[in-house]
């Protein structure tokens, strides 16, 4: 079980389109086919597309899916990156 940081985000990877079927209440969306773009984003213009602030570097990022397949491929982007603090549920938190 995951004990987030006060200000870390929870954020769900998979499409729009899955996200209809329900997300986590505290969670924001963020699909992993657009991750990678949006890693590179500046501040203004990632809260502009996603509608939340961007992640800061050392700030904690959990990343969860359906499966856990695309949240491990988002901690890989995450941390490929920049981002130290990052972690899926079917895996240990991990900092690097």
């Amino acid at each position: 079980m995951f004990k987030l940081a006060k200000n870390a985000y929870l954020i769900d990877v998979r499409e729009p389109d899955e996200v209809l079927q329900g997300m986590i209440p505290s969670a924001v969306n963020l699909p992993l086919s657009g991750l990678s773009g949006a890693l590179y984003m500046d501040g203004t213009k990632f809260k502009e597309k996603y509608g939340f602030p961007k992640p800061e570097f050392d700030q904690e990022v959990v990343f969860y899916c359906r499966s856990g397949m695309r949240s491990a491929t988002a901690s890989d982007v995450a941390r490929r990156n920049g981002y130290k603090k990052y972690a899926y549920p079917h895996a240990e938190s991990t900092s690097c």
